[in-house]
């Protein structure tokens, strides 16, 4: 019940030819080669643009799960419906660390949410998060691509919601 779109940001190793063979054996992964490298902020910007889904997630190539996580994100999701986003606490390199989002409030009101993040935005951003896609895709991601572009897209995101963090660590980062 999902659908993954890599999009291949004009790799140079054998990225196309295991991507192709998974499209070719299900119908749920669609593959996209990038003529040139479009950089990251873009290339995260045509992939939302190209989801279908309710909701939506980012996977980069130093990215992984443990293999609960997007289940217990969509189960936070559906437990509160007036979060945009959900994620774990995570494994940071070889810390452990809380997301950007653990640190906001779950205020009615945009200012409270932001003056939170903002006073404690934390070691880690929430990127790897899963998005209600309706709120992700109100911003203009490849405007982002700047130091700490990621920090400003939670500062922005909060505008409509709050972000819901589970206390297991369920993501890693490296």
């Amino acid at each position: 019940d999902f659908e993954l779109v890599i999009s291949d940001n004009a790799s140079t190793d054998g990225t196309e030819a295991i991507c192709r063979d998974y499209a070719a054996r299900d119908r749920r992964v669609r593959y996209v080669r990038q003529e040139r490298n479009r950089g990251p902020y873009p290339n995260f910007a045509f992939v939302l643009k190209e989801a279908a889904g309710e909701f939506f997630m980012w996977a980069a190539a130093d990215d992984s799960w443990s293999p609960g996580y997007v289940a217990v994100c969509l189960e936070q999701l559906r437990r509160h419906p007036r979060a945009i986003a959900a994620t774990t606490r995570c494994q940071f390199g070889s810390s452990a660390c809380t997301y950007a989002g653990d640190r906001t409030s779950d205020s009615a009101f945009a200012l409270i949410r932001r003056a939170h993040f903002l006073w404690d935005p934390g070691p880690c951003a929430v990127l790897h998060s899963l998005f209600r896609a309706q709120v992700i895709k109100r911003l203009r991601i490849e405007e982002y691509g700047f130091n700490a572009g990621d920090w400003a897209i939670v500062f922005d995101l909060l505008e409509y919601g709050n972000f819901v963090v589970d206390r297991e660590y369920l993501g890693f980062a490296k």
